[in-house]
């Protein structure tokens, strides 16, 4: 499906993520940051029981899709990870 069909079927949406549909990120793009995002969040044996990227790989997504090392430590603080688990994730 190209970029012009697409974005007519989602034009009735309006909004995607709360910004236009000028303006949103790719659909399959959004999908992968909502997987990072909840990759952070699992174990690192959930993580690898779910399959697909592991947190070295979702951290490196993020990273290039806009988050920084702050950012990223606030999610992981948050997904209750320890501060030495944190450090060791950030550094690669």
């Amino acid at each position: 499906m190209n970029e012009t069909r697409a974005k007519s079927l989602l034009r009735g949406f309006g909004f995607l993520h709360g910004k236009p549909l000028t303006e949103a990120k790719d659909v399959a793009k959004a999908h992968q940051e909502k997987i990072a995002l909840k990759t952070l969040t699992y174990s690192d044996a959930g993580a690898n029981i779910m399959g697909g990227m592991n947190k070295k790989e979702a951290i490196a997504f993020l990273r290039k899709n806009g988050y920084d090392d702050k950012k990223l430590t606030k999610l992981l603080k948050k997904s209750g990870h320890s501060d030495e688990e944190i450090k060791k994730l950030l550094e690669g």
